[in-house]
């Protein structure tokens, strides 16, 4: 029987070479078919391949990290699917095998291959107690060097500030959004970036509603886009942030209209005014009547700041793995900071500045410092939408939010040991002070496009022992 060399055969048999679910295609070295009445002598022929040496040029080795459920049995598979590693170590040995046929005799080459599996989560403790050696440049590293990390936030951020992004850097924040928007696709390094990411916009417009969200918003504000649209399936995050900022501004509006209806003196003599020399936004809601309104108002904000930071958690949960733990971390501990801080809104009309300075605006303080952290949270779990604009934003919007309330502690302490206005220049302040809340207003305009959830509601039975 005459055996072909350049015959091949694939690991997997018939098929395409790449699976969808992984992120390199497999392609196996040179195979040769061994004939029929060669399956008796198979066997010793790979143990004696297996245990003797051959030289160094001879070996060829290759090994690299795979993603496919058909690796191992379907048993050992359940519910998600499991990271494997695969190695395989051919090892070539010529060996003379000849066949008369008529006046001809050919030889072959007989290979062999062993390929061992490791489950990734646990490489040195597993069934078959082997501890492969990882690549330096393996397909899992590419594929976790995409997962949005803060070490890769650090590195865009810099590049985008000082405009020095290059194209390899633009191509990957493609593939990162893709990334995250198509979250049951992998990634594949050797496809068009641009024709990836154009199809999971696609794809993320179609399931998820994004059109509709953006063409409603775009002609009006997120406050009447939620009275309008009360029990819509799709929600925003951002919608309810941006909601919450209108209402505070709604609120402090009308505070300062009653203020000067019916009570205008207030404006030229208060405790803040005496200690920072002009009048600070607050002011406006700090007396009667215009604290009542600005107690239902705050509330209000309030809740739609928490409403914030609820789906916010529920989106960094179904994301998964595609945010780093550290991401997910920072994302959470900065939303379940905003939210204290909103809580803490209320306590503001609870102790005027007359009974205490300090306590009447450290809360407020407190949402100064917590807006800029639950912004950078927002931008280290979507970095893929972050521009120089957006950079030169945060730089400045996080500079404010920290030496504000820095100013303003020192000018309360500074007035509290001697009695009288710091030698600090008020108009300084005042500039920090009313830059906080243009910038403030901004914000929702600015935070990243992220990624909408759908909500379903369903009736069920209550469990008798609940």
């Amino acid at each position: 029987m005459t055996m072909n060399p350049d015959e091949k055969t694939t690991l997997f048999g018939k098929g395409p070479s790449r699976s969808k679910r992984g992120f390199f295609s497999l392609s196996t070295k040179k195979f040769v078919r061994i004939g029929d009445d060669k399956q008796q002598g198979k066997e010793d022929i790979i143990q004696h391949t297996l245990h003797h040496s051959v030289p160094s040029d001879e070996i060829s080795t290759a090994s690299s990290e795979y993603t496919m459920e058909s690796f191992l049995p379907h048993e050992k598979f359940h519910s998600e699917r499991k990271k494997i590693q695969w190695k395989e170590n051919p090892i070539i040995e010529e060996e003379d095998d000849e066949e008369e046929e008529g006046d001809t005799k050919t030889q072959s080459n007989h290979v062999s291959r062993r390929v061992t599996f490791a489950v990734n989560d646990d490489m040195n403790n597993h069934e078959d107690n082997i501890s492969p050696k990882r690549r330096l440049s393996s397909a899992f590293d590419k594929a976790k060097s995409m997962r949005v990390t803060v070490s890769n936030f650090g590195k865009i951020f810099v590049n985008h500030l000082f405009g020095t992004e290059t194209e390899e850097e633009k191509k990957r924040q493609m593939r990162m959004s893709k990334f995250i928007l198509v979250v049951d696709d992998a990634f594949h390094e050797e496809e068009d970036e641009e024709e990836q990411a154009s199809v999971a916009v696609e794809t993320a417009n179609q399931g998820l509603l994004a059109e509709f969200i953006d063409e409603v918003k775009a002609a009006e504000s997120a406050l009447w886009f939620l009275w309008k649209f009360p029990e819509n399936k799709t929600q925003d995050p951002n919608t309810y942030l941006q909601a919450a900022t209108e209402v505070i501004a709604l609120t402090l509006a009308l505070s300062w209209i009653l203020t000067i209806i019916f009570n205008p003196s207030v404006i030229a003599n208060n405790p803040l005014l005496d200690r920072l020399e002009y009048n600070n936004v607050c002011v406006g809601w700090d007396t009667f009547p215009a604290n009542i309104v600005g107690v239902v108002g705050t509330s209000i904000g309030v809740h739609l700041g928490l409403r914030f930071v609820h789906l916010n958690a529920s989106r960094t949960k179904l994301l998964g793995d595609k945010l780093s733990e550290r991401s997910k971390t920072y994302g959470l501990i900065s939303s379940k900071a905003f939210a204290l801080a909103l809580v803490m809104m209320p306590i503001i009309f609870a102790v005027p500045p007359t009974i205490s300075v300090f306590a009447h605006s450290l809360p407020f303080l407190f949402f100064i410092v917590a807006s800029a952290a639950v912004l950078l949270g927002r931008f280290i779990m979507f970095q893929d939408e972050l521009s120089q604009t957006r950079a030169i934003y945060i730089c400045i919007f996080s500079f404010v939010s920290f030496v504000y309330p820095a100013v303003l502690l020192c000018e309360y302490r500074y007035y509290d040991v001697y009695g009288e206005k710091s030698p600090w220049p008020g108009m300084l302040t005042m500039t920090i002070d009313y830059s906080w809340f243009a910038l403030l207003s901004l914000m929702p305009i600015m935070l990243p496009k992220d990624i909408v959830l759908l909500r379903d509601y369903k009736l069920g039975y209550r469990p008798k022992q609940f």
